[in-house]
C-alpha cells in the first residue's frame, strides 16, 4: 500500500528466507555434533569390566573397511586377503559361537543422499580379485557404487574362511552364512543403513547369545542399542566405539537399565528430533544442551 507506514517490528515480521534459519543455513540441513550425545550417555555405565569373550560379535563392515587402510596391498585380492581376513580372523578368536559382518546397502532414492553429496563425488573402480586398488583409498569410498562392489566383493571372501564358528554376512537385501540357518528375520531386508541392521542380526541371535558385542564408530548404533536392550534385558551389549585415541567400550545394557524403559525407548526420537544425517539440527541448540532440558522436563518423554 504507497500511503501506509511501517515500522520495524512490521517489516521483521516476514519471512526474507526460503527456508527458515533456525533449522537451514541457506536452504541446507544444520549439521549436528552426533557424537555431543555419548558424552550425555556414557556416565550412566556401572559396568567396568567387558568381557574378553563374547558369544557374539557384529562388525560394521563400512566401518572396518574404512578403517583398514590398504597399507602395502595391491590388488582387491591383496587386500582381503592380507588385511580383511586377518582381521577376521583376530575378531574371532574373541568369539565363541557367532560372528556377523553387517554392510550398508545403498539406494539412489535414500534420505541420506545429502549426507554423502556432502563428501563429494570421487570416480567409479571396478572391483575385481586382480584389479589395482586405487592410491586414494578415502576417495574410493566416497562413491556409493564403489563400496556396493567391494562389500560384495568382501562378502564372499569372508565365507571362505575355514571356521567351526557360525558366520554370517549380508550381501545387499540378502544373508549367506557358512552354515545353514533359518534367514527369515533377516533377510530379504529393505534397511539401508548397516546401524539399523546390525539391531535386527543381534534380536536374531538373542536366544543363543547372552554376551554380544558390536563394532561401530557410529553414534547412532549406541542410540539404537541401548534403545533395543529393553526388549533384551537379559543380553550384555558391548558397543566398542571409536577408533585411535577415542576407542572405548560402551555398556549399552548399562545405560538402558538406568535411563529406564520409557526413556531409553524415546532415545531414538530424541536423537532424531535434534539432528542426525536425516534431520537438521536446532541453530545454536546442540546435544547437550537438548539433554539438560530433557533431563529436567520429564513430562516430555511422553510426548516421545
Amino acid at each position: 500500500m504507497p500511503n501506509q507506514k511501517w515500522g520495524l517490528t512490521d517489516f521483521f515480521s516476514y519471512e526474507n528466507q526460503s527456508a527458515p534459519p533456525s533449522l537451514s543455513c541457506d536452504g541446507r540441513m544444520r549439521v549436528s555434533n552426533k557424537s555431543g550425545l555419548l558424552e550425555c550417555l556414557e556416565p550412566f555405565q556401572t559396568s567396568s569390566a567387558v568381557p574378553t569373550v563374547t558369544d557374539m560379535t557384529i562388525l560394521d563392515g563400512a566401518a572396518v573397511v574404512n578403517m583398514l587402510r590398504p597399507g602395502s596391498a595391491k590388488t582387491f585380492a591383496d587386500y582381503a586377503n592380507q588385511v580383511f581376513i586377518p582381521y577376521v580372523m583376530q575378531t574371532l578368536q574373541n568369539v565363541s559361537h557367532r560372528l556377523d559382518v553387517v554392510w550398508d546397502y545403498y539406494r539412489s532414492d535414500s534420505l541420506k543422499a545429502f549426507t554423502r553429496e556432502r563428501r563429494g563425488l570421487e570416480k567409479r573402480k571396478r572391483v575385481t580379485p586382480e584389479t589395482v586398488l586405487p592410491s586414494q583409498w578415502g576417495s574410493f569410498l566416497r562413491v556409493d557404487a564403489n563400496k556396493t562392489q567391494l562389500f560384495a566383493f568382501l562378502a564372499r571372501y569372508l565365507l571362505t574362511v575355514q571356521s567351526e564358528k557360525l558366520m554370517v554376512t549380508t550381501q545387499g537385501p540378502d544373508v549367506i552364512s557358512n552354515k545353514p540357518i533359518d534367514h527369515t528375520n533377516l533377510s530379504p531386508c529393505n534397511q539401508e543403513e548397516a546401524d539399523t541392521r546390525m539391531m535386527l542380526h543381534m534380536a536374531h541371535a538373542a536366544e543363543h547369545c547372552r554376551r554380544i558385542l558390536i563394532r561401530t564408530v557410529d553414534t547412532d548404533v549406541v542410540v539404537l542399542s541401548v534403545a533395543a536392550m529393553t526388549r533384551h534385558p537379559h543380553l550384555q551389549l558391548w558397543i566398542a566405539m571409536g577408533a585411535g585415541k577415542d576407542f572405548r567400550y560402551i555398556a549399552a545394557h548399562d545405560i538402558s537399565k538406568v535411563l529406564g524403559v520409557a526413556k531409553a525407548q524415546c532415545l531414538p526420537l530424541f536423537h532424531s528430533f535434534t539432528g542426525c544425517d536425516t534431520v537438521s539440527c536446532f541453530n545454536g541448540i546442540g546435544k547437550k544442551t537438548a539433554w539438560e532440558v530433557w533431563s529436567k522436563c520429564d513430562h516430555v518423554t511422553a510426548t516421545f
